[in-house]
């Protein structure tokens, strides 16, 4: 589904300041359409009521919010959260990063997409 950065700044944002620039919305859009598409079996693309279609956009925007955010953390704090001598273990804050983001992203989905009746996996 195409989302603009027009969407994104006006009818997700409802006039907050834009945590993606123009430049990069794009990028995380589509990664965060293929997150939905993988999530939804493909059937967004089947949406046709103009609520549905907006939830499903609304949702991209919002992903791709959480991806950014994600990308840039791991920019910024790529360093070892913890480590352990004996049988020697290391634990990199880049590995939470990833957890969380994959939780918000689902939990995103739930809210977003929950009533459309894309997420049901049955016949």
């Amino acid at each position: 589904m195409n989302v603009d950065y027009h969407f994104y700044k006006t009818d997700f944002l409802k006039g907050k300041k834009p945590k993606i620039s123009e430049e990069v919305f794009s990028y995380y859009a589509s990664k965060a359409d293929q997150y939905i598409r993988s999530q939804t079996n493909r059937k967004y693309k089947e949406v046709s009521d103009e609520q549905d279609v907006n939830a499903v956009k609304n949702c991209i925007c919002d992903i791709a919010e959480t991806l950014y955010d994600t990308e840039q953390a791991e920019l910024e704090d790529n360093h070892i959260e913890s480590e352990k001598v004996g049988e020697y273990s290391v634990k990199y804050a880049k590995e939470d990063l990833q957890k969380k983001c994959s939780k918000s992203s689902k939990d995103k989905l739930l809210f977003w997409l929950s009533y459309t009746g894309l997420l049901y996996r049955g016949r």
